[in-house]
């Protein structure tokens, strides 16, 4: 009955342990000099402690003057800046929203770590196909909805669209996950939203498959971390001292010791 107790704990604390979800931070773009300067606040999902996926279109105007802020909370007002922002580099700045490659990966300095733990998401391969139901980050909170299959608003799907229900309750960078035994998987991001809301029609949210290459190449991957130098102990001036007379005294008897051998030798011979 323990073991069947232990068990039980431990589906049960793995079961746990699989809703968590990843760090979401509030991102917004904001003009050193100019007050006028408006920009629109998107959510932005941590990839590891030091980078962040977003929507391109939210921060394609940083610059020395612009800066991109984020918040570690979305209830926060967003106050650290970002490093440097790299973007996918088929979006189409022209097309904002409409690009069909409208992501961008944000990097800071600081570790994002709280409480002194991180999930880290995976991306999904590049075919890699989905279906169930998923987690999609909404304002209220981690909600979960069903994926669908087919859009009764149009005759044919884009290979790198998901679709679920339509709802109200989301923002540009809002991702969608699905948590497994092993791992957790951003599947999806808003990368435009309806016109219309609530509509009979599904979310269409852009896979996120097609740029799992490029999230995860070696360029856009943080540094790893220096190594900690390697303390010495700290010796006494003196007993090093003593330690460089012992071995003058050692050098001088090996060379007396030689110098008799020598003498021996010639003797004997």
């Amino acid at each position: 009955m323990k073991l069947l107790t232990v068990l039980l704990a431990g589906i049960l604390t793995a079961a746990l342990a699989d809703l968590r979800f990843p760090l979401v931070v509030l991102v917004v773009q904001h003009s050193k000099t100019d007050p006028t300067f408006s920009s629109e606040s998107c959510r932005g999902t941590a990839l590891d402690e030091h980078r962040i996926l977003t929507v391109a279109s939210c921060v394609d105007r940083w610059s020395e003057d612009v800066e991109v802020l984020i918040g570690t909370s979305v209830c926060k007002a967003p106050d650290q800046p970002v490093d440097h922002v790299v973007l996918h580099p088929l979006y189409n700045p022209d097309l904002k929203t409409k690009s069909t490659a409208n992501v961008a990966i944000l990097f800071v300095n600081e570790s994002m770590q709280v409480d002194g733990s991180f999930l880290a998401p995976n991306l999904p391969g590049t075919s890699e196909k989905t279906s169930g139901s998923a987690f999609l980050d909404t304002t209220p909170g981690w909600q979960q909805v069903p994926i669908l299959q087919n859009n009764v608003c149009r005759s044919q799907t884009s290979n790198n669209t998901t679709l679920v229900p339509s709802t109200c309750n989301i923002t540009l960078g809002s991702t969608l996950l699905q948590s497994g035994l092993s791992r957790t998987t951003l599947i999806g991001m808003v990368t435009s939203t309806p016109d219309h809301c609530p509509s009979r029609c599904p979310l269409e949210l852009t896979s996120l498959g097609p740029f799992s290459h490029w999230a995860n190449h070696p360029k856009l991957r943080p540094p790893p971390p220096p190594r900690a130098a390697v303390q010495l102990p700290e010796v006494p001036a003196s007993v090093i001292f003593s330690f460089l007379k012992l071995l003058a005294v050692i050098g001088s008897l090996g060379g007396v010791s030689f110098v008799f051998c020598c003498v021996m030798f010639l003797i004997s011979s």
